[in-house]
């Protein structure tokens, strides 16, 4: 629940306390996310190892490896490997229903991860075109537009999101721009009394 409401350093000492006692896959899996979202990669994918190797078999973990190593500079070889495992893990359960939305949608995602980036669109866009309102599929939507270099789509669904309920820190992260943008130190300033989601439109206009 702290991780849902954002209050990230009441999460760490809650999990750190618990894994320190009872370590388990799903606690280190929290710590992960908490590490990958504080911009640790290196110790976030520590992390989401230790998870794996606790017996965590959910695409869920395996995706976020593949994130945090995404996020290191020449560990592409790894990353494409964790996302691969995603993806094999989640043919498994879109076996179970191939109507799962949710399913779907992280397919979507991983595809796009491994650059299958037109096969990733019409993914997402039959869900979306199923009329699903959960934010974080919209947002899924968002990060795949953006990595196909759409980036009004990508707003487009970004603003649905935020309209559907989507935390404003799940976007809050960091800044970094795409190419040939100039690097976000250069470009992102915050600076008057405007809300996060105003300033994020107005910087992405």
């Amino acid at each position: 629940m702290l991780l849902v409401l954002g209050r990230d350093e009441e999460a760490r000492v809650v999990l750190e306390r618990a894994m320190a006692l009872e370590p388990t896959s799903s606690g280190y899996s929290n710590l992960g996310a908490l590490e990958f979202k504080a911009g640790n990669f290196q110790r976030a994918a520590q992390v989401f190892e230790r998870a794996i190797e606790l017996g965590k078999r959910d695409y869920r973990v395996w995706s976020n490896l593949g994130a945090a190593y995404r996020s290191l500079p020449g560990e592409e070889a790894r990353a494409r490997e964790a996302f691969t495992q995603a993806l094999e893990l989640l043919r498994v359960e879109e076996e179970v229903d191939p109507r799962d939305f949710s399913v779907q949608a992280a397919i979507a995602e991983c595809e796009a991860e491994l650059g299958e980036l037109v096969s990733a669109r019409e993914r997402i866009e039959r869900v979306l075109g199923r009329g699903t309102t959960d934010p974080e599929i919209l947002f899924t939507a968002v990060k795949i537009y953006e990595k196909s270099g759409m980036r009004r789509e990508a707003l487009n669904w970004l603003r649905a999101a935020f309209d559907a309920g989507l935390p404003v820190h799940y976007a809050a992260i960091r800044y970094r721009t795409m190419p040939p943008d100039p690097p976000a130190a250069d470009v992102v300033t915050w600076h008057r009394d405007v809300s996060f989601v105003g300033h994020f439109f107005n910087l992405a206009k």
